[in-house]
């Protein structure tokens, strides 16, 4: 029997940490609905400064979380909803997201909106991605989710997300609005996301022939607001589970331009590199030298900076534009 509960709380991590433990704790079938506050949601296996605008996303003051299923990178908001079904795993029976997708897809065709499965793990609407999804086992749970963008706004999903190197300019934006799509675009009435999230909560527990709602146990409210603060709110597991990659970026300054040069491994550098026509009086190779194993954040970086003499390597650069060439993290 399947049980269904709507999780209003909209912190990532504590929504992704609570996702973990009804997998790991509970043995009944759960599906359920869940929204998250502005935050980019970092699939298990990715470099997670690869995948984010980390200064648009520090000025927004938009969440990054990894999840524990793999994938990419997606962004939510209030306007987007977020479903979750967890199930128990039975041997010789395949496992497939059309599977998982298509009481989606029903629940919006109860609506008149057609909507078809595409790829690995989309649904589509006229040929525009709606909804993306991820899947995973632990033991002998199963846990499949994915997202609905019903009212998202589309100009941070694009900015949020680095789909063109450390900047995205106007034809990647473009580009990527043409192939997303908002479902309350395609409603014939005017609809909100509260109307939206009844509309699929009543058609979802009758596909699931739901008779009786979950109630998440005080308990596993309890143990997921520790593994929140223990897992998903850290820097360690957000940043610094990233495997390693290189990370460039150039700016022009008054004193000339300079290139700054990463290789970054578990969210911290390997090595750093400064290239430029700036003049200065110090070899920069002791700041170099300086961030070898440096964690690769914002506050720590500045540490660094204001501890070593910038001004007589970079004339005329000031140590704030030269923070400016880290991620902002």
């Amino acid at each position: 029997m399947t049980r269904f509960f709507y999780q209003k709380t909209t912190d990532s991590a504590f929504n992704l940490a609570l996702e973990e433990l009804l997998v790991r704790e509970s043995d009944e079938e759960i599906f359920y609905l869940w929204q998250n506050a502005p935050a980019v949601i970092i699939g298990r296996n990715q470099n997670t400064l690869a995948e984010i605008n980390s200064d648009f996303i520090r000025a927004k003051n938009i969440n990054v979380t990894r999840r524990n299923t793999g994938g990419g990178a997606v962004y939510h908001d209030l306007g987007n909803i977020n479903y979750s079904y967890i199930t128990n795993f039975e041997e010789g029976k395949s496992i497939n997201f059309a599977d998982f997708a298509i009481p989606i897809i029903k629940t919006l065709a109860e609506s008149g909106i057609h909507a078809e499965f595409s790829g690995r793990n989309d649904i589509l609407i006229d040929g525009k991605k709606i909804s993306g999804s991820a899947q995973s086992r632990i033991g002998s749970r199963i846990l499949f989710h994915g997202t609905m963008l019903f009212d998202v706004n589309i100009e941070d999903l694009v900015n949020s997300l680095n789909v063109s190197g450390i900047k995205i300019s106007g034809k990647g934006i473009a580009s990527v609005r043409s192939r997303v799509t908002n479902i309350k675009e395609h409603f014939s009435q005017n609809i909100n996301v509260k109307d939206f999230i009844n509309s699929i909560s009543t058609s979802l527990r009758r596909q699931f022939n739901v008779t009786q709602d979950y109630v998440v146990p005080e308990k596993i409210i309890q143990e997921a607001e520790k593994l929140a603060q223990t897992k998903y709110r850290t820097w360690e597991w957000n940043y610094g589970n990233s495997p390693e990659f290189n990370y460039e970026k150039s700016s022009k300054f008054t004193g000339g331009n300079v290139t700054l040069q990463l290789d970054i491994q578990k969210g911290k550098i390997l090595n750093a590199k400064f290239n430029g026509d700036f003049f200065s009086r110090q070899d920069v190779s002791l700041l170099e030298k300086t961030l070898e194993n440096a964690e690769i954040s914002t506050d720590n970086i500045s540490i660094l900076l204001d501890s070593l003499p910038i001004s007589e390597m970079f004339l005329n650069i000031t140590s704030a534009e030269i923070l400016s060439l880290f991620p902002a993290v």
